[in-house]
């Protein structure tokens, strides 16, 4: 029983390891995003910016929602801004509609043609959330709803 316990916890590590090894080094360039009611964005501003890759039929997605919102509101006057891309699989109009039904007070751009989600490395999974720090290099990574306390002490510090 302990040997199938401990192959088990060792299975998820590799998983966990496997799963993220992609974004230790990644950096990302500025590039110009056009949101789903067709205004442009810059990814990078000279200030962090959390980019969340989502999903209109995803329940942790919408579920992690209001505290995107609360952060974009909580620090955009200092620069800070979540940028959410919605995956190619998704449908415009069902975004759009998610888009303006919840208020939401960041840009949503829809990754249509997958051009965007593969700059971040493989997204197997939403959501998949990234941390940038003012150069475009990914500080934090999460799969599936981030430990917000965590996150939202770093970026405090990436402000400071």
């Amino acid at each position: 029983m302990k040997k199938y316990f401990l192959i088990g916890v060792l299975a998820v590590l590799f998983l966990v390891v496997w799963i993220n090894k992609e974004s230790f080094s990644l950096e990302v360039k500025n590039m110009t995003l056009v949101d789903v009611f067709q205004k442009e964005h810059q990814l990078l501003n000279a200030s962090p910016v959390l980019v969340n890759m989502w999903a209109t039929d995803c329940v942790a997605c919408i579920k992690e929602m209001p505290k995107l919102k609360a952060l974009h509101k909580k620090y955009s006057d200092k620069g800070f801004r979540v940028v959410a891309i919605a995956l190619a699989y998704d449908k415009l109009e069902a975004i759009k509609i998610y888009a303006k039904q919840n208020s939401l007070n960041f840009p949503v751009i829809y990754d249509e043609g997958e051009k965007i989600a593969p700059l971040f490395g493989k997204i197997r999974v939403t959501p998949t959330s990234f941390l940038l720090d003012s150069k475009g290099k990914v500080v934090r990574k999460a799969i599936g709803e981030p430990e917000w306390d965590d996150w939202e002490q770093q970026i405090r510090q990436l402000l400071s």
